[in-house]
């Protein structure tokens, strides 16, 4: 699995480090010469702990996914990639809806429908599992702590 990762993230690997907890990070780049650092679970899986955060900007990140199929359609974006499943590209065939088990179109009416407070129209378990997947990823979407260093006054 891990090697299909790399295959598909990073062209040209520059450095391996391991960290203590097991973990690995890939140094590279992709095409064009683009940087990219990718980081491994020791058995190989994508290490997923920033989210969508290791970024500077989410220009869509406000948008449900029925919003964003919507906006690449208005711009002109290939129907055939507007209609391919999402996958992080982990193995051959994984899908996002497989690993979460629900689909976007489910997920985008539960999130809309927990967004407004008015839930009760909607299937109780269903509601459920999206409150808990919620609270699995919470801290995805929450800076990381600072931790308060005490500077040695002979460093300067």
């Amino acid at each position: 699995m891990a090697e299909h990762l790399l295959s598909q993230t990073v062209t040209e690997v520059r450095g391996i480090a391991p960290e203590p907890s097991g973990k690995v990070a890939v140094f590279g780049t992709l095409g064009l010469g683009r940087p990219a650092v990718v980081r491994l679970l020791p058995n190989g899986a994508l290490d997923t702990s920033f989210g969508d955060g290791g970024v500077d900007l989410l220009p869509i990140g406000g948008l449900y996914k029925h919003q964003v199929r919507a906006l690449a359609r208005a711009v002109g974006v290939p129907q055939a990639i507007v209609e391919r499943p999402p996958t992080a590209g982990l193995w051959p065939g994984q899908t996002d809806e497989g690993e979460m088990g629900i689909s976007y179109d489910d997920l985008d009416a539960v999130l809309a429908a927990l967004e407004a407070g008015d839930v009760g129209h909607l299937d109780a378990s269903l509601v459920g599992r999206v409150r808990a997947m919620q609270a699995r990823s919470e801290h995805k979407r929450r800076m990381p702590p600072i931790c308060p260093v005490e500077w040695p006054e002979a460093l300067g």
